[in-house]
Protein backbone atom coordinates (compact mmCIF):
# COMPACT_ATOMS: atom_id res chain seq x y z
CA UNK A 1 0.00 0.00 0.00
CA UNK A 2 1.27 3.59 -0.05
CA UNK A 3 2.24 5.59 1.82
CA UNK A 4 2.21 9.17 2.50
CA UNK A 5 3.67 11.54 5.35
CA UNK A 6 3.10 15.49 3.74
CA UNK A 7 2.35 18.59 5.97
CA UNK A 8 2.02 16.63 9.31
CA UNK A 9 -0.74 14.75 8.03
CA UNK A 10 -0.23 11.20 8.95
CA UNK A 11 -2.41 9.15 6.25
CA UNK A 12 -4.56 5.93 7.59
CA UNK A 13 -1.97 3.51 4.66
CA UNK A 14 0.54 1.60 6.92
CA UNK A 15 3.58 -0.22 5.62
CA UNK A 16 4.14 -3.80 5.35
CA UNK A 17 7.23 -3.81 8.09
CA UNK A 18 4.79 -2.54 10.67
CA UNK A 19 1.80 -4.40 10.09
CA UNK A 20 3.98 -7.49 10.90
CA UNK A 21 4.76 -5.89 14.29
CA UNK A 22 1.02 -5.30 14.98
CA UNK A 23 -2.15 -7.76 14.45
CA UNK A 24 -5.19 -6.04 13.03
CA UNK A 25 -7.86 -5.70 15.62
CA UNK A 26 -11.10 -4.44 14.87
CA UNK A 27 -13.07 -1.98 17.39
CA UNK A 28 -16.30 -3.00 18.38
CA UNK A 29 -19.42 -0.98 16.89
CA UNK A 30 -20.96 1.46 18.64
CA UNK A 31 -25.17 2.55 18.69
CA UNK A 32 -26.56 5.59 18.82
CA UNK A 33 -29.16 3.79 20.77
CA UNK A 34 -27.02 4.48 23.60
CA UNK A 35 -28.16 4.95 27.87
CA UNK A 36 -28.93 8.19 28.31
CA UNK A 37 -29.78 10.46 31.53
CA UNK A 38 -26.17 11.01 32.42
CA UNK A 39 -26.96 14.17 34.35
CA UNK A 40 -27.98 11.70 36.81
CA UNK A 41 -24.14 10.22 36.87
CA UNK A 42 -22.72 10.19 40.00
CA UNK A 43 -20.48 12.87 40.27
CA UNK A 44 -18.11 11.10 42.31
CA UNK A 45 -17.59 9.16 39.17
CA UNK A 46 -16.73 12.26 36.78
CA UNK A 47 -13.74 13.71 38.94
CA UNK A 48 -10.98 11.54 37.92
CA UNK A 49 -7.92 13.10 36.13
CA UNK A 50 -5.51 10.73 34.46
CA UNK A 51 -3.39 10.55 32.36
CA UNK A 52 -0.40 12.06 30.30
CA UNK A 53 2.30 10.65 28.74
CA UNK A 54 4.50 12.95 27.04
CA UNK A 55 6.67 12.04 25.51
CA UNK A 56 9.91 12.11 22.69
CA UNK A 57 12.37 14.06 20.83
CA UNK A 58 12.78 18.28 21.25
CA UNK A 59 11.98 19.77 18.39
CA UNK A 60 13.10 23.64 19.26
CA UNK A 61 12.05 26.64 20.80
CA UNK A 62 8.46 27.66 21.01
CA UNK A 63 7.44 30.90 20.30
CA UNK A 64 4.47 31.63 22.48
CA UNK A 65 1.60 33.11 21.38
CA UNK A 66 -0.71 33.21 24.02
CA UNK A 67 -1.00 32.52 27.73
CA UNK A 68 -1.84 29.32 28.70
CA UNK A 69 -4.19 29.81 31.07
CA UNK A 70 -6.48 31.47 28.51
CA UNK A 71 -5.79 35.19 28.82
CA UNK A 72 -4.27 36.04 25.92
CA UNK A 73 -1.30 37.57 26.80
CA UNK A 74 1.88 37.50 24.27
CA UNK A 75 4.92 37.41 26.08
CA UNK A 76 6.53 34.16 28.22
CA UNK A 77 6.92 36.19 31.41
CA UNK A 78 3.39 35.68 31.90
CA UNK A 79 3.68 31.87 32.17
CA UNK A 80 6.46 32.32 34.94
CA UNK A 81 3.60 34.59 36.76
CA UNK A 82 1.02 31.69 36.42
CA UNK A 83 0.23 29.62 38.98
CA UNK A 84 1.98 26.74 37.98
CA UNK A 85 5.15 28.21 37.56
CA UNK A 86 6.60 28.59 41.33
CA UNK A 87 6.00 24.75 41.39
CA UNK A 88 7.95 23.75 39.00
CA UNK A 89 11.03 23.02 40.77
CA UNK A 90 12.33 23.21 44.00
CA UNK A 91 10.53 22.67 47.34
CA UNK A 92 8.10 23.79 49.06
CA UNK A 93 9.40 25.59 51.90
CA UNK A 94 11.67 27.63 49.32
CA UNK A 95 9.03 27.90 46.44
CA UNK A 96 8.33 31.76 45.75
CA UNK A 97 4.75 33.23 45.66
CA UNK A 98 3.66 31.09 48.52
CA UNK A 99 0.73 33.36 49.79
CA UNK A 100 0.20 33.93 53.71
CA UNK A 101 -3.45 32.13 54.58
CA UNK A 102 -6.22 35.05 55.45
CA UNK A 103 -7.20 34.61 58.99
CA UNK A 104 -10.80 33.48 57.44
CA UNK A 105 -9.29 30.47 55.79
CA UNK A 106 -6.81 29.63 58.56
CA UNK A 107 -8.22 26.41 59.39
CA UNK A 108 -6.96 23.75 62.83
CA UNK A 109 -6.16 20.78 62.35
CA UNK A 110 -9.34 19.30 63.35
CA UNK A 111 -11.11 21.30 61.12
CA UNK A 112 -8.37 19.93 58.21
CA UNK A 113 -9.46 16.63 59.73
CA UNK A 114 -13.09 17.51 59.76
CA UNK A 115 -12.51 18.29 56.15
CA UNK A 116 -10.95 15.21 54.71
CA UNK A 117 -13.55 13.02 57.05
CA UNK A 118 -16.40 14.25 54.61
CA UNK A 119 -14.22 14.50 51.39
CA UNK A 120 -14.63 12.88 48.02
CA UNK A 121 -12.18 10.72 46.57
CA UNK A 122 -9.03 12.24 44.64
CA UNK A 123 -9.49 12.98 41.65
CA UNK A 124 -7.28 10.27 40.40
CA UNK A 125 -9.59 7.94 42.20
CA UNK A 126 -12.40 9.12 41.27
CA UNK A 127 -13.90 6.64 39.10
CA UNK A 128 -11.71 3.88 40.38
CA UNK A 129 -13.54 3.79 43.76
CA UNK A 130 -17.17 3.99 44.21
CA UNK A 131 -18.99 6.32 46.70
CA UNK A 132 -19.45 3.50 48.60
CA UNK A 133 -15.89 1.81 48.86
CA UNK A 134 -14.34 5.62 49.37
CA UNK A 135 -16.31 6.37 52.48
CA UNK A 136 -15.00 2.68 53.42
CA UNK A 137 -11.84 3.33 52.75
CA UNK A 138 -11.84 7.67 53.80
CA UNK A 139 -12.87 6.10 57.96
CA UNK A 140 -10.05 4.29 57.47
CA UNK A 141 -7.44 6.93 56.75
CA UNK A 142 -8.99 9.36 58.82
CA UNK A 143 -8.61 6.44 61.89
CA UNK A 144 -4.60 5.97 60.89
CA UNK A 145 -4.25 9.69 61.28
CA UNK A 146 -5.37 9.45 64.73
CA UNK A 147 -2.32 7.15 65.18
CA UNK A 148 0.30 7.63 62.95
CA UNK A 149 1.81 11.07 62.98
CA UNK A 150 3.28 10.76 59.41
CA UNK A 151 -0.81 10.08 58.18
CA UNK A 152 -2.06 12.49 60.25
CA UNK A 153 0.16 14.96 58.51
CA UNK A 154 -0.14 13.49 55.06
CA UNK A 155 -3.93 14.17 55.60
CA UNK A 156 -3.74 17.86 56.73
CA UNK A 157 -1.54 18.22 54.29
CA UNK A 158 -3.94 17.50 51.54
CA UNK A 159 -6.93 18.85 53.38
CA UNK A 160 -5.10 22.05 53.43
CA UNK A 161 -4.26 22.43 49.82
CA UNK A 162 -7.65 21.06 48.83
CA UNK A 163 -8.92 24.63 50.35
CA UNK A 164 -6.26 26.70 49.37
CA UNK A 165 -7.16 29.37 47.01
CA UNK A 166 -6.36 28.02 43.68
CA UNK A 167 -5.01 24.97 45.20
CA UNK A 168 -2.10 27.11 45.94
CA UNK A 169 0.36 25.80 48.40
CA UNK A 170 0.21 28.47 50.94
CA UNK A 171 2.11 28.22 54.32
CA UNK A 172 -0.38 26.76 55.93
CA UNK A 173 -0.16 24.25 53.80
CA UNK A 174 3.45 23.80 53.55
CA UNK A 175 3.82 23.27 57.56
CA UNK A 176 1.94 20.18 57.32
CA UNK A 177 3.60 18.87 53.98
CA UNK A 178 7.57 19.45 55.38
CA UNK A 179 6.82 17.79 58.46
CA UNK A 180 4.78 15.20 56.76
CA UNK A 181 7.54 14.06 54.14
CA UNK A 182 10.72 14.45 56.92
CA UNK A 183 8.34 11.83 58.33
CA UNK A 184 8.07 9.68 56.08
CA UNK A 185 11.49 10.28 54.35
CA UNK A 186 12.90 8.55 57.63
CA UNK A 187 10.67 5.88 57.86
CA UNK A 188 10.96 4.96 53.88
CA UNK A 189 14.95 4.59 54.64
CA UNK A 190 14.68 2.41 57.56
CA UNK A 191 15.64 -1.23 57.02
CA UNK A 192 12.95 -3.72 55.31
CA UNK A 193 12.98 -5.78 58.74
CA UNK A 194 11.97 -2.61 60.75
CA UNK A 195 9.34 -1.51 58.23
CA UNK A 196 7.81 -4.68 57.77
CA UNK A 197 7.41 -5.36 61.59
CA UNK A 198 4.45 -4.50 61.50
CA UNK A 199 1.43 -4.61 59.41
CA UNK A 200 -0.09 -1.45 60.59
CA UNK A 201 2.82 0.86 59.99
CA UNK A 202 3.36 -0.65 56.31
CA UNK A 203 0.04 0.49 55.90
CA UNK A 204 0.58 4.12 57.17
CA UNK A 205 3.96 4.28 55.30
CA UNK A 206 1.77 3.21 51.89
CA UNK A 207 -0.60 5.99 52.74
CA UNK A 208 1.29 9.13 53.56
CA UNK A 209 3.57 7.98 50.80
CA UNK A 210 -0.14 8.12 48.61
CA UNK A 211 -0.94 11.31 49.58
CA UNK A 212 2.23 13.10 49.32
CA UNK A 213 3.28 12.34 46.14
CA UNK A 214 -0.48 12.97 44.76
CA UNK A 215 0.57 16.24 46.10
CA UNK A 216 3.70 16.24 44.56
CA UNK A 217 1.60 15.69 41.28
CA UNK A 218 -1.03 18.11 41.19
CA UNK A 219 1.58 21.07 42.67
CA UNK A 220 3.97 19.88 39.87
CA UNK A 221 6.93 18.72 41.69
CA UNK A 222 7.45 15.62 39.73
CA UNK A 223 10.85 14.76 41.28
CA UNK A 224 9.66 14.83 44.05
CA UNK A 225 7.24 12.29 43.50
CA UNK A 226 9.70 10.38 42.00
CA UNK A 227 11.56 10.04 45.02
CA UNK A 228 8.83 8.80 47.15
CA UNK A 229 7.63 6.11 44.71
CA UNK A 230 10.81 4.86 44.81
CA UNK A 231 11.42 4.53 48.26
CA UNK A 232 7.80 3.14 48.82
CA UNK A 233 8.12 0.39 45.61
CA UNK A 234 11.75 -0.50 48.00
CA UNK A 235 9.34 -1.13 50.42
CA UNK A 236 6.84 -2.93 48.98
CA UNK A 237 9.63 -5.10 46.77
CA UNK A 238 10.52 -6.18 50.79
CA UNK A 239 7.60 -7.45 51.48
CA UNK A 240 6.16 -11.20 50.87
CA UNK A 241 3.53 -11.34 48.76
CA UNK A 242 1.25 -13.62 51.00
CA UNK A 243 1.59 -11.15 53.46
CA UNK A 244 -0.15 -8.13 51.82
CA UNK A 245 -3.29 -7.28 53.45
CA UNK A 246 -6.04 -7.08 51.27
CA UNK A 247 -5.57 -2.93 52.31
CA UNK A 248 -1.66 -3.39 51.73
CA UNK A 249 -2.77 -4.72 47.97
CA UNK A 250 -5.48 -1.56 47.11
CA UNK A 251 -2.70 1.12 48.49
CA UNK A 252 -0.24 -0.28 46.33
CA UNK A 253 -3.10 -0.11 43.41
CA UNK A 254 -3.37 3.96 44.24
CA UNK A 255 0.56 4.44 44.36
CA UNK A 256 0.62 2.70 40.99
CA UNK A 257 -1.76 4.55 39.30
CA UNK A 258 0.60 7.59 40.47
CA UNK A 259 3.48 6.21 38.85
CA UNK A 260 1.81 5.80 35.29
CA UNK A 261 1.28 9.10 35.63
CA UNK A 262 4.79 10.22 37.33
CA UNK A 263 6.43 7.82 34.13
CA UNK A 264 4.94 10.28 32.07
CA UNK A 265 6.92 13.08 33.27
CA UNK A 266 10.37 11.51 33.79
CA UNK A 267 9.34 8.70 36.18
CA UNK A 268 10.90 5.33 36.61
CA UNK A 269 8.04 3.25 36.49
CA UNK A 270 9.06 0.85 38.95
CA UNK A 271 5.31 -0.21 40.22
CA UNK A 272 4.90 -0.64 36.26
CA UNK A 273 7.85 -3.00 35.90
CA UNK A 274 7.29 -6.13 37.92
CA UNK A 275 5.96 -8.71 35.73
CA UNK A 276 4.39 -10.80 38.52
CA UNK A 277 0.69 -9.07 38.78
CA UNK A 278 0.15 -9.25 42.22
CA UNK A 279 -2.89 -7.01 41.83
CA UNK A 280 -4.19 -8.40 39.31
CA UNK A 281 -7.35 -9.42 41.73
CA UNK A 282 -6.44 -7.35 44.39
CA UNK A 283 -9.20 -4.88 42.76
CA UNK A 284 -11.93 -7.31 43.68
CA UNK A 285 -11.20 -7.95 46.88
CA UNK A 286 -12.18 -5.71 49.59
CA UNK A 287 -10.11 -2.81 50.73
CA UNK A 288 -11.66 -4.16 54.30
CA UNK A 289 -12.34 -6.88 56.60
CA UNK A 290 -16.00 -6.41 58.04
CA UNK A 291 -19.14 -5.79 55.31
CA UNK A 292 -21.79 -3.59 56.58
CA UNK A 293 -24.98 -5.30 56.08
CA UNK A 294 -26.80 -2.12 56.89
CA UNK A 295 -27.80 -1.63 52.98
CA UNK A 296 -31.13 -0.14 53.99
CA UNK A 297 -31.94 2.93 51.78
CA UNK A 298 -32.21 2.82 47.64
CA UNK A 299 -28.87 4.71 47.59
CA UNK A 300 -26.63 2.54 49.68
CA UNK A 301 -28.32 -0.60 47.31
CA UNK A 302 -27.28 1.09 44.22
CA UNK A 303 -23.73 2.10 45.44
CA UNK A 304 -23.35 -1.65 45.96
CA UNK A 305 -24.50 -2.65 42.86
CA UNK A 306 -22.14 -0.40 40.86
CA UNK A 307 -19.23 -1.11 42.95
CA UNK A 308 -20.29 -4.81 42.25
CA UNK A 309 -20.20 -3.88 38.69
CA UNK A 310 -17.63 -1.78 38.13
CA UNK A 311 -15.19 -3.97 39.68
CA UNK A 312 -14.17 -6.01 36.46
CA UNK A 313 -13.67 -2.65 34.80
CA UNK A 314 -11.42 -1.41 37.78
CA UNK A 315 -9.29 -4.24 36.98
CA UNK A 316 -9.09 -3.50 33.12
CA UNK A 317 -8.75 -0.06 33.81
CA UNK A 318 -5.42 -0.84 36.17
CA UNK A 319 -3.90 -3.04 33.15
CA UNK A 320 -4.57 -0.13 30.97
CA UNK A 321 -2.61 2.20 33.01
CA UNK A 322 0.50 -0.35 33.14
CA UNK A 323 0.52 -0.09 28.96
CA UNK A 324 0.47 3.59 29.62
CA UNK A 325 3.74 3.23 31.77
CA UNK A 326 5.81 0.50 29.52
CA UNK A 327 5.04 2.71 26.37
CA UNK A 328 6.91 5.80 28.34
CA UNK A 329 9.46 4.05 29.52
CA UNK A 330 10.93 3.33 25.40
CA UNK A 331 10.42 6.58 24.70
CA UNK A 332 14.14 8.98 24.37
CA UNK A 333 13.32 10.11 27.44
CA UNK A 334 13.34 7.08 29.35
CA UNK A 335 16.30 5.44 26.76
CA UNK A 336 18.11 5.82 24.30
CA UNK A 337 17.01 6.17 20.81
CA UNK A 338 18.10 6.73 17.34
CA UNK A 339 20.43 3.23 16.05
CA UNK A 340 19.85 0.60 14.54
CA UNK A 341 20.69 -1.52 17.67
CA UNK A 342 17.93 1.14 19.57
CA UNK A 343 15.74 1.03 17.57
CA UNK A 344 15.66 -3.28 16.58
CA UNK A 345 15.67 -3.46 20.42
CA UNK A 346 12.34 -0.56 20.49
CA UNK A 347 10.58 -2.76 18.03
CA UNK A 348 10.68 -5.89 19.97
CA UNK A 349 9.69 -3.62 22.95
CA UNK A 350 6.72 -2.48 21.17
CA UNK A 351 5.65 -6.02 19.35
CA UNK A 352 5.40 -7.57 23.10
CA UNK A 353 3.47 -4.55 24.26
CA UNK A 354 1.17 -4.96 21.08
CA UNK A 355 0.46 -8.75 21.64
CA UNK A 356 -0.61 -7.55 25.47
CA UNK A 357 -2.46 -4.88 24.53
CA UNK A 358 -4.52 -7.15 22.20
CA UNK A 359 -4.49 -10.16 24.86
CA UNK A 360 -6.10 -7.73 27.32
CA UNK A 361 -9.03 -6.89 25.11
CA UNK A 362 -10.08 -11.08 25.33
CA UNK A 363 -10.36 -10.31 29.05
CA UNK A 364 -12.46 -7.20 28.98
CA UNK A 365 -15.29 -6.78 31.85
CA UNK A 366 -17.98 -8.83 30.79
CA UNK A 367 -20.80 -6.16 30.78
CA UNK A 368 -18.44 -3.75 28.19
CA UNK A 369 -19.85 -4.81 24.73
CA UNK A 370 -23.43 -4.24 25.92
CA UNK A 371 -22.17 -0.94 27.50
CA UNK A 372 -20.98 0.01 24.03
CA UNK A 373 -24.09 -0.57 22.48
CA UNK A 374 -25.92 0.99 24.89
CA UNK A 375 -27.85 -2.42 25.59
CA UNK A 376 -27.73 -1.63 29.54
CA UNK A 377 -30.93 -0.09 30.49
CA UNK A 378 -34.24 -0.50 32.10
CA UNK A 379 -35.86 -3.07 32.96
CA UNK A 380 -32.45 -4.62 33.13
CA UNK A 381 -30.93 -1.87 35.50
CA UNK A 382 -32.58 1.07 37.00
CA UNK A 383 -31.16 4.11 34.44
CA UNK A 384 -28.93 5.89 36.90
CA UNK A 385 -27.06 2.76 37.77
CA UNK A 386 -27.30 1.96 33.68
CA UNK A 387 -25.84 5.55 32.68
CA UNK A 388 -22.87 5.28 35.40
CA UNK A 389 -22.01 1.55 34.54
CA UNK A 390 -22.44 2.51 30.46
CA UNK A 391 -21.03 5.82 30.67
CA UNK A 392 -17.65 4.41 32.91
CA UNK A 393 -16.90 1.37 30.60
CA UNK A 394 -17.02 3.64 27.59
CA UNK A 395 -14.45 5.56 29.47
CA UNK A 396 -12.48 2.70 29.52
CA UNK A 397 -12.30 1.11 26.18
CA UNK A 398 -11.58 4.45 24.78
CA UNK A 399 -8.37 4.65 27.22
CA UNK A 400 -7.78 0.95 25.77
CA UNK A 401 -7.82 2.54 22.54
CA UNK A 402 -5.88 5.47 23.42
CA UNK A 403 -2.56 2.66 23.54
CA UNK A 404 -2.44 1.44 20.90
CA UNK A 405 -1.81 5.65 19.29
CA UNK A 406 0.39 6.11 22.20
CA UNK A 407 2.07 2.92 21.34
CA UNK A 408 2.41 3.80 18.03
CA UNK A 409 3.67 7.64 18.15
CA UNK A 410 6.56 6.40 20.07
CA UNK A 411 7.56 3.05 18.62
CA UNK A 412 6.89 3.91 15.30
CA UNK A 413 6.60 7.79 15.19
CA UNK A 414 7.80 8.39 11.32
CA UNK A 415 5.05 5.56 9.92
CA UNK A 416 2.16 6.22 8.77
CA UNK A 417 -0.83 4.55 10.65
CA UNK A 418 -1.58 1.25 10.47
CA UNK A 419 -4.52 -0.36 10.67
CA UNK A 420 -5.15 -0.54 14.49
CA UNK A 421 -4.15 2.77 14.87
CA UNK A 422 -6.71 4.39 12.20
CA UNK A 423 -9.65 1.68 14.25
CA UNK A 424 -8.70 3.35 17.59
CA UNK A 425 -9.13 6.85 16.35
CA UNK A 426 -12.43 5.76 14.49
CA UNK A 427 -13.12 4.35 17.79
CA UNK A 428 -12.48 6.76 20.09
CA UNK A 429 -14.12 9.20 18.02
CA UNK A 430 -17.38 7.06 18.28
CA UNK A 431 -17.22 6.88 21.73
CA UNK A 432 -16.18 10.78 22.63
CA UNK A 433 -19.38 11.75 19.67
CA UNK A 434 -21.84 9.32 21.31
CA UNK A 435 -20.92 10.20 24.91
CA UNK A 436 -21.30 14.00 23.85
CA UNK A 437 -25.09 13.56 22.02
CA UNK A 438 -26.10 11.42 24.73
CA UNK A 439 -25.66 14.22 27.51
CA UNK A 440 -28.98 15.59 29.24
CA UNK A 441 -27.70 18.94 29.46
CA UNK A 442 -26.35 20.14 26.37
CA UNK A 443 -23.07 21.46 26.67
CA UNK A 444 -22.14 19.53 29.64
CA UNK A 445 -18.40 18.51 29.16
CA UNK A 446 -17.04 14.57 29.09
CA UNK A 447 -15.92 12.78 31.75
CA UNK A 448 -12.37 14.21 32.31
CA UNK A 449 -11.07 10.57 31.93
CA UNK A 450 -11.26 11.25 28.76
CA UNK A 451 -8.85 13.55 28.24
CA UNK A 452 -6.05 11.04 27.49
CA UNK A 453 -8.39 9.22 24.44
CA UNK A 454 -8.77 13.18 23.19
CA UNK A 455 -5.41 14.00 23.10
CA UNK A 456 -4.38 10.94 21.50
CA UNK A 457 -7.18 11.50 19.10
CA UNK A 458 -6.22 14.99 18.18
CA UNK A 459 -2.35 14.48 17.77
CA UNK A 460 -3.54 12.01 14.97
CA UNK A 461 -6.46 14.43 13.60
CA UNK A 462 -6.46 15.47 10.08
CA UNK A 463 -9.75 17.48 10.15
CA UNK A 464 -10.23 21.02 10.94
CA UNK A 465 -13.73 20.42 12.48
CA UNK A 466 -12.76 17.43 13.94
CA UNK A 467 -9.85 19.45 15.70
CA UNK A 468 -11.81 22.54 16.66
CA UNK A 469 -14.35 19.61 18.91
CA UNK A 470 -11.62 18.10 20.12
CA UNK A 471 -10.13 21.43 21.56
CA UNK A 472 -13.35 22.90 22.72
CA UNK A 473 -14.28 19.40 24.37
CA UNK A 474 -10.88 19.52 26.00
CA UNK A 475 -11.33 23.45 27.24
CA UNK A 476 -14.85 22.57 28.73
CA UNK A 477 -13.14 20.10 30.95
CA UNK A 478 -11.64 23.07 32.30
CA UNK A 479 -13.80 23.17 35.86
CA UNK A 480 -12.79 20.17 36.99
CA UNK A 481 -9.21 19.48 35.47
CA UNK A 482 -6.87 22.02 36.10
CA UNK A 483 -4.40 21.65 33.43
CA UNK A 484 -7.20 21.15 30.58
CA UNK A 485 -6.63 24.45 29.02
CA UNK A 486 -3.14 24.02 29.32
CA UNK A 487 -3.21 20.77 27.63
CA UNK A 488 -5.64 22.13 24.84
CA UNK A 489 -3.26 24.88 23.84
CA UNK A 490 -0.14 22.25 23.83
CA UNK A 491 -2.28 19.73 21.49
CA UNK A 492 -3.00 23.00 19.09
CA UNK A 493 0.97 23.74 19.04
CA UNK A 494 1.47 20.09 18.52
CA UNK A 495 -1.12 20.05 14.95
CA UNK A 496 0.12 23.57 14.13
CA UNK A 497 3.99 22.13 14.58
CA UNK A 498 2.82 18.71 12.43
CA UNK A 499 1.40 20.33 10.10
CA UNK A 500 4.60 22.56 9.43
CA UNK A 501 7.01 19.84 9.24
CA UNK A 502 5.05 16.98 7.79
CA UNK A 503 6.20 14.97 10.61
CA UNK A 504 4.86 13.37 14.23
CA UNK A 505 6.01 16.18 17.15
CA UNK A 506 6.54 15.02 20.76
CA UNK A 507 3.66 16.28 23.21
CA UNK A 508 6.07 16.23 26.21
CA UNK A 509 8.80 18.69 23.82
CA UNK A 510 6.21 21.22 22.89
CA UNK A 511 5.54 21.09 26.95
CA UNK A 512 9.60 21.46 27.93
CA UNK A 513 9.32 24.80 25.21
CA UNK A 514 6.61 26.28 27.17
CA UNK A 515 6.52 25.66 30.63
CA UNK A 516 10.51 24.44 30.25
CA UNK A 517 8.78 21.64 32.61
CA UNK A 518 7.38 18.30 32.07
CA UNK A 519 4.68 17.51 34.16
CA UNK A 520 1.70 14.94 34.93
CA UNK A 521 -1.46 15.88 34.48
CA UNK A 522 -3.87 14.42 37.60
Amino acid sequence: MTTQVHAGRMTSSHSDSERSQVQTHEPPILHDSSVTGDSNVNPELDQIFDYASFMWTDTGAFDLRNDPFGQGASQSSNVLNSPIAPLLNGSLTNASGLSEPSPATVQTDADLLETFAGSSAPPILAHIETKLRWSVLRKLLSDMARTSSVVRNSVLAYSSLSLAEGRRPNQQHVAHYDEAKESLKVKLTESPSQTGGSQSQVEHLLAASFLLCYIDLVTDRSEQAHATLKQAHTTVRHLPSDSLTPLNRRLISWLRLLDARAVSAGGEGRFLRDETDTLSNAELDSPYEERTDAYDDADTIQEALLDALSAPGTVFFHRIQTFMGRISLIDPWHRSRGTVEDETQVMGIASKISSDIIKLYRHRPPLMDLAIKGSLREPYLPSALAANVTRTLRTYLANYYASFVHLHRVAYKHLPQTTNVTSAISTIRHIAKVMAESQTVQGDPLPVNMLWPLLMWGCEENATDERAWITASIRKMGGVATNASITADVLEEVQRRQDTSGARVDVRSVMEDVFHSSFAIV
